[in-house]
């Protein structure tokens, strides 16, 4: 959540929680690197206060805990399908060079995060999407300049476009672009959970999520009292209309394919009453995913 522009130097960042840590950026000059980078232990009151006073601004505005919400970025996501026969190709190539591009692109603030998922559990897992991109962007603005991120030349000027390229590899099936209302994350997930979602009534969907269920998951996650190590809330912005499948998603993230399989909140946990989300919503598809790359800033 970027800070006022005003004529106070101190106050011309930008603040973002990555992880555990508080990242702030200078918001006028370009930097390849951040101004500061503060780990959950500087968050002590008299080192704050003596030595980062804007910090604490930023502790305030992102509600600085163990666990980190990042609020209010737009996210691509993609889906693709490879067939059986391209996919290690498909996958050297992504995480070789394209995951490379999205990394310049993370560096100068372009995007927050770049992951590539391979499907690990559907009903249609031969013919279907068996590969899911996240693409989260640092500014609302920063969805006009694709073609400046994804301008591989200026990471790798010495390699031919068609031995990099991986559109001949793989079908896009959708590309839907989301408003991210929370990402909590604890630690990099190697499993996601995907759960698609079609609310009647989409706000009132999203207002429970956020201050029912995100409570009680954050709370077990910083107690570390559940297998649950990142938890997001998106709503689809586009495409949109009454045909759409589903209007807005969660993504559980964990360790382990057994943890998704079977989520625990530990013993004897106070759930909360979830009777008012069945009136607004009714949960669609939820496929499972494993992680092939993720990059994302330090």
């Amino acid at each position: 959540m970027p800070t006022p522009a005003t004529g106070d130097p101190f106050l011309a960042i930008e603040c973002l929680i990555i992880g555990q840590n508080l990242v702030i950026f200078p918001r006028s000059t370009k930097r390849d690197a951040p101004l500061l980078v503060l780990a959950p232990k500087h968050f002590e009151p008299p080192l704050v206060m003596t030595k980062y006073p804007r910090a604490i601004l930023c502790a305030l505005l992102f509600g600085v805990g163990l666990v980190m919400p990042v609020f209010g970025q737009i996210v691509l996501i993609q889906t693709r399908y490879v067939a059986e026969e391209d996919v290690e190709e498909f996958i050297h190539r992504e995480t070789t060079y394209w995951a490379e591009v999205a990394n310049r692109a993370i560096i100068e603030r372009r995007l927050v995060r770049w992951e590539l998922w391979q499907i690990a559990t559907g009903m249609d897992i031969d013919e279907g999407p068996n590969f899911f991109f996240i693409n989260e962007y640092r500014r609302p603005t920063d969805v006009d300049l694709s073609e400046e991120i994804w301008d591989y030349t200026r990471v790798f000027p010495d390699v031919k476009e068609s031995d990099i390229e991986t559109q001949s590899l793989s079908k896009i099936v959708d590309r839907v672009y989301l408003y991210s209302q929370v990402h909590l994350i604890k630690t990099q997930p190697k499993i996601l959970r995907v759960n698609y979602a079609r609310a009647s009534d989409l706000g009132r969907y999203l207002e429970l999520e956020n201050t029912i269920w995100h409570e009680f998951v954050k709370e077990r996650m910083e107690s570390n009292q559940t297998n649950v190590v990142s938890w997001d809330l998106m709503r689809v912005m586009s495409p949109a209309g009454e045909d759409r499948p589903y209007n807005a998603l969660t993504i559980d993230g964990f360790d382990k394919l057994s943890d998704a399989l079977q989520t625990s909140y530990g013993e004897n946990p106070n759930y909360p009453d979830l009777d008012q989300f069945r009136e607004v919503h009714v949960k669609g598809a939820t496929k499972i995913y494993t992680l092939v790359k993720a990059v994302r800033l330090p």
